[in-house]
C-alpha cells in the first residue's frame, strides 16, 4: 500500500517516479527495534530528504517518525518500534528540492508467533513483508531454531509464495524453551528478519516405526535380526520383542540409532520365531511396533521308495516384495550348490543316495538380491534301501526233465525284501513273475520252474526292495534245449540252441549219452562253442536194444567277473531206431558163416527166443539171448547136413511181438 501527501498527489506525474523508492528489507532486532532498507532509483540531483512513516496497522494512521537527509543512507532503525509485541508497518517518502514528494510501497516487519499445540510440534506462523512478494527477495523463508540458548540453527525453508506462511517443527527436546526466527534474503544484500518467539516444549512424539529388512537363522541355529536405520534423528534405542501366540516378551534393547543388527540367542531350529521391533527416542517416547517378521523354518520328509525328500517351509511375511526362494544344498559338508528356485513354500529333491549327509537351507530373496533371509539348516542322512550291487544268473539248467533250475548270485548286503523269478517267451517279451523267495542274506538263490522243457524260455531274476521296486534286475538268460532226429536206421542227429547266459561266453558243449537206460560216465563227445549240431553213428550198437538218450552240458568260458566257472544242463531227449531182423537161409560151421544167428538190429531181450528143430520135430537148439547162435551141434555132436526148421520170437522198438518160422540149411 502507498501513502502520499496532498502535495505529492498534485505533482505526481508518472509511474516511473512512483517506483523510485523500492522497499527491500525489514529486520526486527532482539529489543524489538526495526530496521528497514530501501533503494532509491532516482539520482541524487534534486534530493532533499527521506521521511520515515510508521504505523501499527496497514490502514494507518501513519506517523512521521524521522527523516534522513543523506542521499546514500537508505536504511533506518526504529528503536521504538517494539516490533516483538506489535505490528510494524513502514513506508519511505522521498522529498525533492523542487517540492515534489514520492512515496515507496508499504513494508511490514515479520512478526513470528510460536505456540505449543500439545501434539509434539512447535507451530510457527508469521506475516509476509509485502504482497506480492518483493521481486528481489529470495524464493524461500529460512526457518531458524534457537537451541541451546544463543545458538540459532537453520532447520528448514518454506516457499515464499505461501500466502499464509507457517511451519511445524517436530520437538525432539525432552523439555525446554525453544525459540525461532524467520529470515528472507534479498538480492541487494539485505535480509529481512522476523521477531523472535518461542515456548516451553516437551517432546511428545516417538520415532517413526522401524522397518526390519530381514530375520535369518545363523549357522548355530540362532535368530539374527536386521533393520533399516531409523530416519528419526532422535532415535535412542531399538527394542526387540519375541511373539509367541498372545505372549510378547522383550528380548533385548539395542542402543544407538546406527546399530541395526541383533544377534539373538533364540534357537530357531525347531520352529519359526516371530519378532517385532520398536524404536525409543532420547526422551523415552516409543513408536508403534513395526510389522512382525518371522524366521523361515525348514523341515523335510524323506520318501525312501522314490529316493527323494519333500522340503517344506513357512513363507516370509511382510516382505516389501513377494519373496522368491533359493534352495541351497550341500552333500557331506561340501560346497553349497543351488538345487532349485521356487515361488512356493515346498520343493522336492530327487536322486538321493544312501549313506550321504544332506543339509538344506532356504534363502528368501526379499528385494531382488540385495536383502535376503536365510532359514535354519535342515540336515538328514536318508535311511534309503541299500541298492544291490549285483544280480547275476549263474546258470539255467534242466534237471530232471520238465524242471528248469535257475541259480542266481545276489548281493547279500542289499536291502531286499524278496527275489522274483520272471519268465517270458522272448528276450524282450512280457516277463511274468513265477515265484518269490524271501531274502535270507545268502549270496546264492535257486529257483525251480516246473514246466515242459521241449522249448526255449527266457528268465531273469529281480531284487525287490521294501517299496516293491525292482532294485536291480539280472541279465536275461535262456535254457539250453536239445533236439534229435533219425537220419537213417543207424544215424542220430543232435541240435541245440547256443547258451548265452555268461558274460565270458561258453567254451564248449559236452554231449552225454545213455544206451538202453545205462548212462555213460563221461561225455562221449566234446563240441566247441562254435558248433550246435552233432551226428551220432550208432552202428556199433547194432545188437543193443536201441534206446538212445542225450543231453548237453554247456561249460562256461574262463574270465567270469565274479570268479565263477559254471555249467548248464539241457533237457534230455531219447529216441529208438527202427528194429530189424535178418535171418540167413544156410550156414557152414567152420566157414565164414559158421553159426546160425539171425541179425537182430535194436531188439531187446524181453520176449526174445530162438528155437531150431530137425525134420522129425525134435528141438535141436534154443536160446533167449539175441547174441547167441546155433553152431550145428547137439550135445557137442555134429548134426547131419540138411534142412532144419527155426522158430524166432522177439519184440520191435514199439514192443510189438515178432514171430518168424522158416528153414535153414546146415552145410558140412
Amino acid at each position: 500500500m502507498k501513502r502520499f501527501s496532498v502535495c505529492a498527489l498534485l505533482l505526481f506525474a508518472s509511474a516511473f517516479a512512483r517506483s523510485a523508492i523500492q522497499m527491500k528489507c525489514v529486520s526486527v532486532g532482539s529489543t524489538g527495534d526495526a530496521t528497514i532498507v530501501w533503494k532509491n532509483t532516482n539520482s541524487s540531483t534534486g534530493f532533499r530528504s527521506y521521511h520515515i512513516f510508521h504505523s501499527t496497522a496497514s490502514a494507518g494512521p501513519y506517523i512521521l517518525i524521522d527523516s534522513v537527509n543523506v542521499y546514500a543512507t537508505q536504511m533506518y532503525s526504529d528503536v521504538n518500534a517494539n516490533a516483538n509485541s506489535f505490528n510494524a508497518f513502514y513506508y519511505v517518502e522521498l522529498q525533492n528540492t523542487n517540492g515534489t514528494t514520492i512515496s515507496g510501497d508499504t513494508i511490514q516487519a515479520m512478526r513470528l508467533h510460536v505456540i505449543d499445540p500439545g501434539d509434539g510440534y512447535a507451530s510457527l506462523q508469521w506475516n509476509t513483508t509485502h504482497t506480492p512478494v518483493i521481486a528481489t527477495n529470495s524464493p524461500y523463508y529460512l526457518v531458524y531454531r534457537e537451541y541451546p540458548v544463543g545458538v540459532f540453527t537453520l532447520i528448514d525453508s518454506v516457499d515464499i509464495r505461501t500466502s499464509s506462511p507457517h511451519y511445524l517443527d517436530e520437538i525432539t527436546i525432552c523439555g525446554d524453551t525453544v525459540k525461532y526466527r524467520i529470515e528472507v534474503n534479498d538480492g541487494t544484500g539485505c535480509t529481512s528478519v522476523s521477531s523472535v518467539d518461542g515456548d516451553y516444549f516437551i517432546d511428545r512424539i516417538g520415532p517413526i516405526v522401524p522397518e526390519m529388512d530381514s530375520v535369518s537363522v545363523d549357522a548355530s541355529g540362532n535368530a539374527v535380526i536386521g533393520w533399516d536405520q531409523n530416519s528419526s534423528s532422535d532415535t535412542y534405542a531399538y527394542v526387540v520383542f519375541l511373539i509367541n501366540g498372545n505372549t510378547v516378551t522383550v528380548v533385548d534393547t539395542v542402543f544407538g540409532i546406527s546399530n541395526t543388527f541383533y544377534q539373538s540367542s533364540i534357537n530357531a531350529t525347531s520352529g519359526s520365531q516371530v519378532f517385532r521391533l520398536l524404536a525409543i527416542d532420547n526422551c523415552g517416547n516409543p513408536c508403534g511396533a513395526g510389522l512382525q517378521q518371522q524366521t523361515i523354518f525348514l523341515s523335510g520328509v524323506v520318501n525312501p521308495c522314490t529316493r527323494s525328500i519333500q522340503l517344506n517351509w513357512n513363507s516370509y511375511v511382510n516382505s516389501p516384495a513377494t519373496p522368491f526362494y533359493k534352495i541351497v544344498m550341500n552333500e557331506n559338508v561340501g560346497a553349497d550348490v543351488i538345487v532349485g528356485l521356487s515361488n512356493s513354500t515346498s520343493f522336492t529333491v530327487n536322486n538321493l543316495v544312501a549313506d550321504t549327509s544332506y543339509c538344506f537351507r532356504i534363502v528368501a530373496l526379499l528385494n531382488g538380491v540385495t536383502v535376503t533371509s536365510t532359514s535354519n539348516s535342515f540336515c538328514v542322512t536318508p535311511n534309503l534301501p541299500v541298492v544291490p550291487q549285483f544280480s547275476y544268473i549263474r546258470s539255467v539248467s534242466v534237471f530232471p526233465n520238465d524242471v528248469v533250475t535257475v541259480t542266481a548270485y545276489v548281493d547279500p548286503l542289499a536291502d531286499v525284501k524278496e527275489y522274483h523269478l520272471e519268465r517270458a517267451n522272448s528276450p524282450t517279451g512280457n516277463f511274468t513273475t513265477l515265484q518269490a523267495l524271501p531274502f535270507t542274506a545268502s549270496s546264492t538263490i535257486v529257483f525251480n520252474d516246473n514246466i515242459s522243457t521241449n522249448r526255449v524260455y527266457y528268465y531273469r531274476v529281480s531284487s525287490v526292495d521294501s517299496c516293491g521296486n525292482d532294485a536291480l534286475p539280472s541279465q536275461v538268460c535262456r535254457n539250453l534245449k536239445v533236439d534229435t532226429s533219425l537220419i537213417d536206421d543207424f544215424t542220430n542227429e543232435l541240435s541245440w540252441n547256443s547258451y548265452q547266459t555268461w558274460f565270458s561266453g561258453t567254451s564248449e558243449y559236452h554231449i552225454y549219452r545213455s544206451i538202453n537206460g545205462v548212462p555213460e560216465s563221461s561225455p562221449f563227445k566234446v563240441i566247441y562253442s562254435g558248433d550246435s549240431t552233432f551226428i551220432d553213428d550208432v552202428r556199433d550198437q547194432f545188437f543193443s536194444q536201441g534206446e538212445f538218450c542225450y543231453f548237453i552240458v554247456a561249460v562256461e568260458a574262463p574270465g567270469n567277473q565274479y570268479g565263477f566257472l559254471d555249467s548248464s544242463l539241457s533237457n534230455e531227449i531219447c529216441l529208438t531206431p527202427k528194429s530189424a531182423v535178418y535171418i540167413p537161409n544156410a550156414f557152414h560151421p567152420g566157414g565164414l558163416n559158421n553159426t546160425f544167428n539171425p541179425a537182430e538190429a535194436f531188439i531187446g531181450l524181453e520176449g526174445y527166443s530162438l528155437e531150431v528143430y530137425d525134420r522129425f520135430g525134435e528141438q535141436i537148439f534154443m536160446t533167449k539171448n539175441p547174441s547167441e547162435g546155433w553152431d550145428g551141434t547137439l550135445d557137442s555132436h555134429h548134426c547131419d547136413e540138411g534142412v532144419y526148421i527155426y522158430f524166432l520170437k522177439a519184440r520191435n522198438e514199439k514192443g510189438i511181438a515178432i514171430e518168424k518160422i522158416g528153414m535153414v540149411t546146415l552145410v558140412r
